[in-house]
């Protein structure tokens, strides 16, 4: 299923810490650079999926 809606949408908020949790692991000591462009307030419009 596939859920049109906006960037403050409760399960695209879970899914923004998920990606923030393994970008912090993986980036290692230059998360804090790439962190930087992570931002997602100004994506009036986001498709959240779902499986199963």
């Amino acid at each position: 299923m596939l859920k049109r809606t906006n960037s403050q949408d409760p399960d695209f908020l879970s899914l923004v810490t998920l990606l923030d949790e393994y970008l912090t692991e993986v980036d290692g000591d230059e998360h804090a650079y790439y962190a930087q462009f992570n931002g997602f307030d100004q994506i009036p419009n986001v498709v959240v999926a779902y499986e199963g």
